[in-house]
């Protein structure tokens, strides 16, 4: 009787294992394994301690008999068990991430505690605007699920983001479009959890309006010129030219390590274009449409224009654009996208304390 119910305490046992295993962690399900032959001594002393005692340490001194055969078999066949199922739900998950939502043609059941949302910050913007959403995917089971979202104007698809993983229960913000025409748009997201070909869509609208002033625009002016002062006034901008020209040729005169008092100061309306140039050649390196990616964290994060960018203002791009690019170019790229910014940040201040500026 005794070794009937250690059995069945034991079998038990391993299936709570296994089932945390699945659903929480590993480190979990060895902490609880731990953890419940303690619980078990608290609440049935006598049962443990003799199963524990006489059992175990009657195999390990060399005692045969059936009933510590029957234990001894029992710790193996649970070992085994263990370690085989563990081994095939690690291979049957990398199975599924390397082969994609496509790869399986189950549709995902519309009763599991599954919740997708998108949703837009302005739902009524300006041509030109970036359109900011927020994708928020709820799930009791899923950590992580393949997405895409696909961009419609006047029921014309205009652009798609994806597929990418994501993580679940984590709000996920991101700059999506860009507006180039009036009318009323749509965002959909798609959902794929791992093993499905498909999961649950969400759908959200917004309203873009025409531009309330319009730009001036010549041949003359550039994208760049617009993002510093004086540039939208021509007389300004071939001064400022000048300025800049000027500015470049005495910093590549002088030397790299030039610390002696009377060292000319940085112009801070240099130092700023040259940041600004170095930013767009480090986003460039990872997306498209750099310019507008790098305005849109500017306006919608730091509340600052292109023209007001300061030195202080990097580690705060830094992360925000960090955060915003994982969902367009994946987490390691836009990972390696926040440190170059975090460099390009370090370098500007050890430049400013080997020339002396504060």
């Amino acid at each position: 009787m005794d070794l009937l119910l250690s059995l069945f305490l034991l079998i038990l046992y391993l299936l709570f294992i296994g089932f945390i295993i699945i659903y929480v962690s590993s480190f979990a399900g060895i902490l609880f394994m731990l953890l419940v032959p303690l619980i078990g001594v608290m609440i049935a002393p006598e049962e443990m301690a003799g199963f524990l005692s006489y059992e175990l340490f009657a195999i390990m001194d060399g005692a045969i008999s059936m009933r510590n055969i029957h234990i001894l078999l029992a710790f193996w066949a649970a070992f085994l068990s263990i370690v085989i199922y563990t081994e095939f739900l690690g291979w049957y998950m990398a199975h599924i991430s390397a082969s994609g939502s496509g790869s399986s043609d189950i549709e995902f059941p519309e009763d599991e505690n599954f919740e997708a949302r998108i949703e837009v910050d302005n739902d009524s913007l300006e041509v030109g605007e970036p359109l900011i959403c927020r994708i928020i995917i709820k799930s009791g089971l899923f950590k992580a699920v393949l997405v895409r979202i696909e961009a419609k104007i006047d029921d014309v698809p205009v652009d798609t983001i994806g597929d990418e993983w994501i993580r679940c229960d984590i709000e996920h913000e991101i700059a999506v479009i860009r507006p180039e025409v009036a009318g009323r748009g749509e965002l959909c997201l798609f959902t794929s959890p791992p093993g499905f070909s498909s999961g649950p869509v969400a759908k959200t609208s917004f309203t873009i309006r025409k531009n309330e002033e319009k730009e001036i625009e010549t041949e003359e002016q550039s994208d760049f010129a617009l993002s510093i002062p004086g540039g939208t006034n021509l007389d300004g901008l071939e001064e400022m030219k000048k300025i800049v020209e000027e500015w470049h040729e005495w910093k590549n005169e002088l030397p790299s390590t030039a610390s002696t008092p009377g060292d000319p100061a940085l112009d801070q309306l240099c130092q700023m274009i040259d940041i600004y140039q170095d930013l767009l050649a480090i986003i460039a390196k990872y997306m498209n449409e750099g310019e507008n990616f790098l305005e849109s964290q500017l306006k919608d994060h730091l509340d600052i224009t292109p023209d007001s960018l300061a030195l202080t203002d990097l580690e705060k791009l830094a992360e925000c654009a960090g955060r915003s690019a994982s969902l367009l170019i994946g987490r390691d790229r836009a990972m390696d996208l926040k440190n170059d910014i975090l460099d390009l940040c370090s370098h500007y201040i050890e430049r400013n304390k080997t020339w002396g500026v504060v």
